[in-house]
């Protein structure tokens, strides 16, 4: 993976809206990793606390991952903050990689993965010049989304939305507890 951080996806309607629509930031190569995670914290956040409907994109994963190892990378060779907030850093980093997990494998046990999250196995140029086995192939996969959204009032309408509601409330509180401390160790830190 190279050395430029891969821009995150961002949440830019309320907090509880499933029409949420993510755009693209974009950070400066030189800009500290720290300060990265610092503004794209509470982004992180709300993918993580998004109605289950909202599936959370795969760079979210990547980047985070990556801007995890960027951050133990940065604190060895060049910090641009003190060792606590290099340490709250990786706390903050590793809380919302368990999270996410959290939240991947709730929505698996509520059936809703493969409800909620549909992929297909063709890209769009595919789709506009189907041979007949894709055609076949894209035959199937709309036979089944039709059978998922058969499904989805079931798992909409489960007690497993309502106990997600009251964990993701759980987490935010957390997540914010957690950014709280990394943002006042940052504080401490001398200006670069």
């Amino acid at each position: 993976m190279n050395n430029e951080f891969m821009p995150l996806l961002r949440i830019i309607a309320g907090r509880n809206a499933p029409e949420t629509k993510p755009v693209t930031t974009v950070h400066k190569p030189e800009q500290p990793h720290i300060r990265i995670l610092s503004d794209e914290s509470v982004n992180i956040t709300g993918w993580i606390t998004s109605p289950l409907e909202v599936g959370v994109p795969e760079q979210i994963w990547e980047n985070l991952n990556f801007l995890k190892e960027a951050l133990k990378d940065e604190a060895a060779k060049k910090p641009a903050a003190n060792a606590k907030a290099y340490t709250m850093a990786n706390f903050l980093c590793a809380q919302m990689l368990r999270y996410l997990e959290e939240r991947d494998a709730f929505t698996a046990r509520a059936g809703g993965a493969a409800v909620l999250h549909q992929k297909s196995n063709l890209t769009q140029q595919n789709r506009d010049h189907l041979t007949w086995p894709q055609f076949a192939l894209e035959r199937d996969e709309r036979i089944e989304r039709h059978e998922n959204a058969r499904n989805a009032p079931k798992f909409m309408n489960g007690n497993r939305l309502v106990e997600w509601n009251t964990r993701k409330t759980i987490i935010r509180r957390q997540m914010e507890s957690a950014y709280s401390e990394f943002r006042e160790a940052l504080r401490q830190s001398p200006a670069k």
